[in-house]
């Protein structure tokens, strides 16, 4: 049996286009204008000066029919045959002048099915003295015809909006998707509409120009972006093509917040949602780009992730590095506001780049139990550094630091211990040191042994009582004296004290699975011998409202720890309160 041919259903490939690979029908106009572009930059191989426009008609008022012209190279008889007629053929594959199209796809008139059950192309080669009409049916179907009209060189497209498609046929929404996709495309845009004709794009984008004012910049950006920026800044990588701008926010942005970029390739504008091509790090700046060196994918929505994307990707953050680096130098005034908006962005690029790391040392802040510092007031009145990078270990050890004169650097977030160790590294003079709440456990002063044998009843009945909550019991003086009680634990002993918890719950399915061993390290009740109320607590253990008053004062430490409080420890609180009020009325 002979080779087969496949069979095409065409009505299948517009669901796909609809459905899976465009994500919104007004994708149409932009497929247009590139089919028109790539027809003038043909014509331009042959003619290097020639001037080629693009114009795009509403026929009449409610009429629901546009016609998208170009005066470009147009399309001969066999060609229509071989372009036109056969799906996912490309009129640029091939040509050794591909890379000046936009287009890789030869599905692009395709998506006129998206939004009209019939495409009219109207064309004439400057190679063929006849001109044609092409005529083709959603149903898969086509015809073919001389014009009995003069055409001119070119290329005319014609489309008629479907039921539920009108929408996109309105002048206002023409004329805004002409604007969004083809602000910056390099021959005259014209919309003509029975009332006016509009020259969509009749100067360079701002973004894109050499000779732009930053004031210019800024305020393109404002009203964009709707927001305000701190600084504007060219961006020319010559290399992969890239020319555009990059805008810093003056927001305080978290730094998890997605940095979108907005893409055009070769001029056409690609989306204005490209995610991941700009570092992680730089999530405070908002870029507009022209790429001319990068692949669009099938549906022209964003862009392939080769190699060549990841040297883009790399070629912008080394961009981004150079101008904090020379903002830093040249404009310290300004580099202190980027700074204090994102110095958590500042201090994730210190951590990656050594010799950024130098340059921004001073600068780099960090949050402390003194407030937010940056090293160089850090240098000038902090002989003996601390740090933690646990959040719970500085929330614990902030309230009493102060009074014991310690200086600790908050460094919880993922990538602040390793840029405090790389800091520890590279400047040991500086004299950091890791502390956990244990370590300053073990700092407050003890009782003496005398004191500690006449607590001993205190000991075994508070023992008594917490053993069903997997703590340990110390006494301790420490200040400030107005605190009772410190429930102090490194990582390990709160996530056993925590896995304790969900397995005592009896509505938790795992709960059987979450079993801790009873030599597993456990967190510190430290009770303070400075309180008033613990020293009456120490002399009325034998009372019957002494366990609620030390479940209480648990249920607080939980609180003043800022530790995650369930139910349970809230159903605590309420019980001890109840109780303690039964035994006081």
């Amino acid at each position: 049996m002979g080779n087969m041919t496949f069979k095409v259903n065409l009505g299948g490939i517009i669901d796909l286009l609809s459905d899976h690979i465009y994500t919104t029908p007004k994708i149409f106009i932009r497929e247009l204008l590139q089919n028109a572009i790539d027809a003038i930059q043909a014509k331009r191989l042959y003619e290097e000066h020639f001037e080629g426009h693009i114009q795009v008609q509403l026929l009449e008022e409610g009429a629901s029919q546009i016609v998208v012209t170009d005066n470009g190279i147009g399309l001969t008889k066999e060609e229509i045959h071989r372009f036109l007629a056969v799906i996912g053929q490309s009129s640029k594959r091939g040509h050794h002048f591909e890379n000046d199209f936009i287009g890789r796809f030869g599905i692009g008139l395709l998506s006129g099915f998206v939004v009209s059950e019939q495409i009219i192309v109207k064309t004439k080669s400057q190679a063929d003295d006849k001109g044609y009409i092409w005529t083709a049916q959603s149903d898969g179907t086509y015809s073919l015809e001389e014009a009995t009209e003069t055409l001119p060189i070119g290329t005319s497209v014609i489309l008629t909006a479907k039921s539920g498609m009108g929408y996109y046929f309105q002048e206002e929404t023409i004329q805004e998707l002409l604007g969004y996709y083809g602000e910056a495309l390099p021959f005259p845009v014209y919309f003509q509409t029975p009332k006016q004709q509009l020259h969509i794009n009749p100067a360079t984008p701002v973004w894109l120009s050499d000779n732009a004012s930053t004031q210019a910049l800024l305020a393109y950006g404002k009203e964009h972006f709707q927001q305000d920026f701190l600084d504007a800044f060219p961006i020319d990588i010559q290399e992969l093509g890239v020319k555009g701008t990059g805008f810093i926010s003056s927001k305080k942005l978290h730094l998890n917040s997605s940095n979108e970029s907005k893409v055009f390739v070769k001029r056409m504008l690609l989306s204005d949602k490209v995610e991941n091509l700009l570092p992680k790090w730089g999530f405070f700046i908002y870029t507009i780009l022209n790429i001319d060196q990068l692949t669009p994918t099938a549906s022209r929505e964003s862009l392939v992730e080769d190699a060549s994307y990841k040297i883009c990707k790399e070629l912008l953050a080394e961009t981004f590095k150079h101008y904090l680096k020379t903002t830093s130098e040249a404009n310290p005034s300004l580099f202190s506001k980027i700074l204090n908006a994102h110095y958590q962005s500042i201090k994730m690029l210190a951590n990656e780049d050594d010799t950024l790391l130098e340059l921004f040392l001073d600068y780099l802040v960090f949050e402390t139990n003194k407030g937010r510092k940056d090293i160089r007031w850090i240098k000038q009145n902090i002989a003996q550094i601390y740090f933690t990078s646990s959040l719970e270990d500085f929330k614990q050890i902030r309230r009493i630091a102060n009074s014991k004169d310690i200086f600790i650097i908050n460094a919880a977030y993922s990538f602040e211990e390793a840029l405090v160790q790389n800091i520890i590294k590279k400047y040991p003079k500086l004299n950091i040191q890791r502390i956990s709440p244990f370590d300053v456990l073990k700092d407050f002063e003890s009782a003496t042994p005398e004191e500690m044998e006449g607590y001993q009843g205190f000991i075994d009945k508070t023992t008594q009582v917490m053993q069903p909550y997997f703590c340990d019991i110390s006494l301790k003086k420490f200040l400030p004296s107005d605190t009772p009680v410190l429930l102090v634990c490194d990582e390990e002993s709160i996530k056993n004290h925590q896995t304790h918890k969900l397995a005592g719950d009896q509505k938790n399915p795992f709960a059987s699975f979450l079993k801790t061993s009873d030599n597993a390290s456990k967190p510190s009740l430290c009770f303070n011998l400075n309180n008033p109320m613990v020293h009456q607590l120490l002399d009325s253990y034998q009372k019957d409202s002494f366990p609620a008053l030390v479940k209480l004062l648990y249920v607080q430490a939980l609180f003043m720890g800022q530790f995650p409080v369930g139910k349970g420890d809230i159903e605590i609180l309420n019980l001890s309160l109840i109780d303690i009020t039964n035994h006081t009325s």
